[in-house]
């Protein structure tokens, strides 16, 4: 989307307070312009509204769990404290502490699929920082011009390689490709 040709027009009024928020985002990611920062922010918007279904269906998952868990822990605690047969309350036990196993199972594979699924949504947004950042990085050392259009990323990570390598070699370190 973003290598498109910007021929679509359209107004947009906001608040001040949004405008300043929009302008201290725009300057804290090095972007030149209001309509950068615009386009920059739907793209991410967009990409987390694509995200945001199946991110809320895992939540939803995960508090089924935790629900489904505290009844069946509550109805065994409950049948326990009832009993007056020793045996009976050790083999309640033991199938409470069973139930715990099994939902603390089912709740770290529900967080764990929670945390993938909310880093997949949100790499992208990092991914345009980092690249900004290389791109801000460059700019100000001299390799690149603020008008020069962006480059491919293996030319930007050969670039990048090399200032490091610039870097180590003025800090007194080793050369990577020196060995």
């Amino acid at each position: 989307m973003a290598d498109s040709p910007k021929s679509v027009r359209f107004q947009m009024m906001m608040s001040e307070e949004e405008a300043a928020a929009l302008d201290d985002w725009a300057a804290e990611n090095k972007l030149r312009s209001k309509a950068e920062a615009v386009r920059q922010l739907c793209e991410i918007g967009l990409e987390a509204s694509s995200k945001a279904d199946t991110l809320e269906q895992e939540r939803l998952r995960l508090l089924h769990v935790k629900r489904r868990g505290a009844q069946k822990i509550q109805g065994l605690k409950r049948r326990v404290l009832e009993s007056n047969d020793e045996v009976e309350k050790l083999r309640l036990m033991n199938r409470g502490l069973d139930a715990l196993a099994e939902i603390f199972e089912e709740l770290v594979d529900c967080s764990e699929e929670l945390a993938v699924l909310t880093i997949r949504a949100v790499a992208p947004a990092v991914a345009k920082r980092i690249q900004q950042e290389s791109r801000g990085a460059l700019t100000d050392g001299g390799w690149l011009s603020e008008n020069e259009p962006a480059k491919k990323e293996e030319e930007m990570r050969a670039q990048l390689q090399a200032l490091q390598a610039l870097a180590n070699r003025q800090k007194g370190g080793s050369d990577p490709d020196r060995g």
